[in-house]
């Protein structure tokens, strides 16, 4: 492709802009980090602007997180490499992450955004954004959701998107929880100036089928003694919720869950998760939830939220004040109360909204 500079108000010659090389691999991060813009995202989600919050981190070239708390893991390796290549670069990404926990993903953020660009998270996010404290905090409060749900977009910028690795981004974006964006990233130069070409290769809708992973959590929880009390409590809080999903369909089996997901704001939210991984027939069913976010979408007081709970609970000081909760189901008269205070809740509100 050829692209020439002419001047129609002048009678002067035309100049062809050469093509050039981006390289090395810290150029391009250099360049991503200034101008994210670069990369095409307001193609897949429109008026976003992406804030990078990190370089080198985790074996990750940049992380950026724009204003929904949404994660871009941008993996600018992959720059000049072909079809495996960048799968395996990927999934290397896809593994760091998979294998840590929010708070030392945040605590090993803020480091390296400190190191990098002078500032912690909160900081870096509050400057770029020009916000207060308080909406910083929703960022975060956002940026933990999408962790815990597994929710990360992958941007690979390439010099040439061939058919093998289209072929490999889409097998990956319909058999996995992973959504991959490949950005097709060419430099030319004229005089002084650099001017960046890009094209966005969005992701097909991904046919993600979660029946065999909820079937082996099902299976955990009858392992583990809770079999029945998992079934009540899924059956009776599932017409509850817009719908029900495994997180991240992780197959260690210590880290399967079972997300009930809600419409806040509209966003998705998953205020309540039933855990198989600390669940066991002495202490019964594990169940977290986030009680600020369940009170919002049953319309009530994070009071009558807890007040619903069985009797063996407890608070859990969580990142940025969130009212996170935890509790264990022991019997099935617990679920039963669980179940018809969420039902009547429900009804409630969908009364008061009638009128």
């Amino acid at each position: 492709m050829a692209i020439i500079i002419i001047n129609t108000k002048k009678d002067t010659a035309s100049e062809p802009i050469i093509k050039s090389e981006i390289e090395p691999e810290e150029k391009l991060r250099e360049v991503i980090m200034k101008y994210p813009e670069i990369l095409s995202l307001c193609d897949i989600k429109k008026g976003v602007k992406l804030c990078i919050v990190a370089e080198e981190f985790w074996g990750i070239g940049l992380i950026g997180i724009d204003r929904d708390g949404e994660i871009y893991i941008i993996d600018t390796r992959s720059y000049k490499k072909r079809g495996k290549e960048v799968v395996a670069n990927l999934l290397e990404c896809g593994a760091s992450l998979y294998n840590s926990e929010f708070n030392e993903f945040i605590a090993e953020l803020d480091k390296n955004c400190k190191n990098v660009i002078k500032q912690n998270v909160e900081k870096r996010l509050a400057d770029f954004y020009k916000l207060d404290g308080r909406a910083v905090k929703k960022i975060l409060q956002n940026l933990y959701r999408n962790f815990d749900g597994g929710k990360f977009k992958f941007v690979v910028p390439v010099d040439k998107l061939d058919e093998n690795l289209n072929s490999l981004i889409d097998f990956i974006n319909k058999n996995s929880n992973f959504t991959i964006y490949a950005v097709e990233l060419e430099l030319y130069k004229h005089n002084i100036e650099e001017i960046f070409n890009s094209k966005l290769y969005k992701a097909e809708d991904r046919l993600i089928s979660t029946k065999e992973t909820q079937n082996q959590i099902k299976e955990e929880a009858i392992n583990k003694g809770v079999g029945e009390l998992y079934e009540q409590l899924v059956q009776g809080i599932r017409p509850l919720f817009l719908r029900m999903t495994p997180s991240r369909a992780q197959e260690e089996e210590e880290k399967r869950r079972l997300l009930f997901v809600c419409r806040l704001q509209r966003e998705d939210a998953w205020p309540f998760i039933v855990y198989t991984k600390y669940s066991d027939k002495k202490k019964g069913l594990y169940c977290w939830l986030q009680a600020n976010d369940m009170a919002k979408y049953f319309k009530t007081s994070t009071t009558n939220i807890l007040n619903l709970l069985p009797t063996e609970k407890g608070y859990e000081p969580p990142y940025n004040e969130q009212n996170q909760w935890y509790c264990y189901f022991k019997t099935k008269s617990e679920v039963d109360r669980f179940i018809n205070g969420l039902k009547r809740l429900k009804a409630q509100a969908e009364a008061k909204e009638k009128k």
